[in-house]
């Protein structure tokens, strides 16, 4: 399941000037990337929780760079509070997350792919704090028609603001599309594809990588029911890549209001072990 959250959107002060349109998010379990929407003017707000725990795959990085590890896992815990705003076809977004981790491991958000990293040492230390800000943008080249997807160019740039041992300390860049679909009037297929650059952890030498997503959603009344396959390309030497399976159920109330209940199922080493999370959307 995906650990820590991190990603949807910008510019706070609309919120207490304007009343809120109906703010669309894509239906992904950590709600990582916003889905513009057909209105001309909209906006959003987002917070919740993702509690994720796991190796990650760390013992084996670890052991490709000749460094030692001892078999405890690393648990994170986060808080992320996240603004959309949009105007016509451009969409612009801020994730501003509260971090808190127990065991050996560095955090490292990524885009909407929390990465764990072994330090040198394996004291299983507690740490908490802001973490990494990230900001993100969409743009419609295409809107959906008979033919066609609708069709998004989409960008990320993760800011090493976090703490000690809360991040990489490094800036962190993503470029892609994200593509939409409805099936039937109430399935829509989604899915994206982009490339991450990242930089560098002191401990261990971190690659860039594709990464890409699809799933689909189907509403019933008021509840929505979906799952996302989440997929990125290794992150260190002897690690293998990180896949999950993210089930979710959404509820929306009256008012715009929305909540969101996922869990993930790890398919590789470097996926979590176990993970919840919950999303509040306005």
């Amino acid at each position: 399941m995906n650990r820590c959250a991190a990603v949807t959107s910008a510019l706070l002060f609309s919120f207490f000037v304007l009343s809120p349109a109906s703010a669309q998010t894509l239906p992904a379990p950590n709600l990582s990337l916003a889905q513009t929407s057909s209105d001309e003017f909209d906006w959003g707000f987002t917070t919740g929780f993702d509690y994720v725990t796991g190796k990650y795959g760390a013992k084996c990085a670890l052991a490709s760079a000749s460094l030692s590890c001892n078999s405890t896992g690393t648990t994170v815990f986060e808080i992320p509070a996240s603004a959309m705003l949009q105007i016509q076809r451009l969409r612009l977004g801020v994730t501003v997350p509260y971090v808190y981790i127990e065991g050996p491991g560095h955090f490292s958000g990524n885009m909407g792919i929390p990465v764990i990293v072994a330090p040198a040492t394996t004291d299983p230390k507690r740490r908490s704090g802001l973490g990494d800000i990230t900001l993100d943008s969409a743009f419609i080249l295409h809107r959906e028609d008979i033919l066609l997807p609708r069709i998004e160019i989409a960008g990320a740039i993760k800011l090493p603001s976090a703490g000690v041992g809360l991040g990489t300390g490094k800036t962190d860049f993503s470029a892609g599309v994200n593509l939409y679909r409805m099936l039937a009037p109430n399935l829509t297929a989604f899915g994206s594809l982009s490339y991450q650059w990242v930089g560098d952890n002191n401990t261990i030498k971190l690659y860039s990588g594709a990464h890409a997503t699809a799933g689909a959603d189907f509403k019933f009344f008021s509840l929505g029911l979906g799952g996302i396959f989440d997929y990125r390309q290794s992150a260190w030497s002897g690690a293998s890549d990180y896949f999950t399976f993210d089930p979710y159920i959404t509820w929306r109330m009256s008012g715009g209001l929305g909540i969101s209940l996922y869990t993930m199922i790890g398919l590789t080493h470097s996926s979590p072990s176990q993970g919840i999370g919950a999303r509040l959307t306005l």
